[in-house]
């Protein structure tokens, strides 16, 4: 028997063994094809759990926003209900100049009966965007003194005669 004649390159035992070839390259390429589904879909997965979050975040920042809205809404409705009417002039009047951060000059002036907590109502309703929904103090340069403590009254907080007094934000 000839050597060559059992590893014939034709016939029945060849076609076969060129047929594992392909079926194993067909195998991989449905194997490369099933990973790159696998992928796109963890892809496609991640980036509509990343689209959650941010919807959620938004909707948690809009929740916020409308209750610091709600929350300014209050306290300008309290500083409406507690700010005196404007007294006549008289010898008890003090007025007072009051800048804020944003440059405004606020001018009022109250009785010397009236709190503290009635000036900052005043600042409150009259000092813009720039004071609404922020912590802030009243504050005397010279000599600086803070006016804190709002159920005094003016004259028992010291304040005589035309008073100069400067908004200054706690909350920076």
């Amino acid at each position: 028997m000839n050597f060559q004649v059992l590893f014939q390159t034709s016939g029945p035992l060849a076609s076969s063994r060129s047929c594992f070839p392909r079926e194993e390259s067909v195998r991989i390429d449905r194997e490369r094809a099933a990973q790159e589904a696998l992928r796109q879909k963890e892809e496609e997965e991640q980036r509509r759990r990343e689209a959650e979050e941010l919807e959620s975040q938004a909707k948690q920042a809009e929740a916020a926003e409308q209750a610091k809205k709600e929350k300014i809404q209050e306290l300008m409705e309290e500083a409406k209900q507690l700010l005196p009417p404007e007294p006549s002039d008289g010898s008890a009047c003090l007025q007072f100049l009051i800048r804020t951060p944003d440059g405004r000059r606020l001018k009022r002036a109250f009785a010397a009966e009236n709190t503290i907590a009635q000036v900052y109502a005043f600042v409150l309703l009259e000092g813009g965007e720039a004071v609404r929904g922020r912590s802030f103090r009243l504050v005397e340069t010279m000599p600086r003194r803070t006016y804190e403590d709002r159920d005094l009254t003016l004259a028992a907080a010291g304040l005589k005669g035309p008073c100069t007094l400067l908004v200054e934000f706690i909350d920076d």
